[in-house]
């Protein structure tokens, strides 16, 4: 996912996650409360300027270039993305996503090494529609000096949001957030293994935090977590047409 930008190194990663962006700023990899996850409520705007620009854009246009690439003229492409908002990074009842807490909370105590936190990367990218609208202008500009480039062809033919519920069909006193929070965990695990290097310990540490903050995120009586997602239908035409 990282292969879209320039900022593959540790640095690179900890600007991304920088809450406040400063150049110049020698605290960054010591205040840990200036770390922050893609999706979060907390992130100030230019952050989220920049992961749109270097990540979530060049990303998606990479895809549609390859899958435009792959149809045959009048065939239709469905693509489903996770969208903007989504109250498992942004809960209603809480500022920070419960991840986000849970790993805080594992590095005061010693449970995890702060570094995990620092270049860990959740893959994922909270678009709105206009987002996708850009994504696909980015990767036909990409191709304008390759007009038979099938990018040219691919339009869109329709963009629709949906709102979801994730839980047990059930809720439990005891744990009523448990159908919505393994889900998230199940989703999650593999990046903060894969991408922050978290160890078999740290992860079962992390985990058994996420119990206590989904608690406090979101109303276990109800045992759901609203979501929303974006289905989009691209249309490749007979032929190219380069503006």
């Amino acid at each position: 996912w990282l292969d879209s930008s320039d900022n593959k190194s540790s640095d690179g990663i900890r600007g991304w996650k920088r809450l406040h962006l400063k150049p110049d700023d020698d605290t960054i990899g010591k205040d840990l409360d200036g770390f922050v996850q893609v999706n979060e409520r907390t992130a100030p705007q230019e952050l989220k300027d920049l992961w749109k620009a270097e990540l979530a854009d060049p990303h998606l246009a990479h895809f549609l270039t390859l899958r435009a690439r792959e149809l045959k003229p009048g065939a239709e492409l469905l693509v489903v993305m996770v969208s903007d908002p989504h109250e498992y990074w942004k809960p209603e009842l809480s500022h920070e996503s419960p991840l986000l807490k849970a790993m805080k909370k594992c590095v005061a105590e010693g449970s995890l090494r702060p570094e995990v936190l620092e270049r860990g990367i959740i893959p994922y990218y909270l678009r709105k529609p206009e987002d996708v609208l850009d994504a696909l202008a980015l990767a036909q500009q990409q191709q304008l000096q390759n007009p038979g480039d099938p990018i040219h062809s691919l339009e869109i033919m329709d963009i629709r949001q949906y709102e979801t519920l994730t839980g047990a069909i059930e809720c439990s006193n005891v744990d009523g957030m448990k159908g919505a929070r393994e889900l998230f965990w199940a989703i999650h695990k593999g990046a903060v293994v894969n991408a922050g290097w978290a160890s078999e310990k740290e992860v079962l540490a992390i985990q058994n935090h996420l119990v206590q903050f989904f608690d406090e995120s979101y109303d276990p009586q109800t045992g759901m977590v609203k979501g929303n997602f974006i289905a989009c239908v691209f249309r490749k035409r007979n032929g190219p047409m380069v503006p």
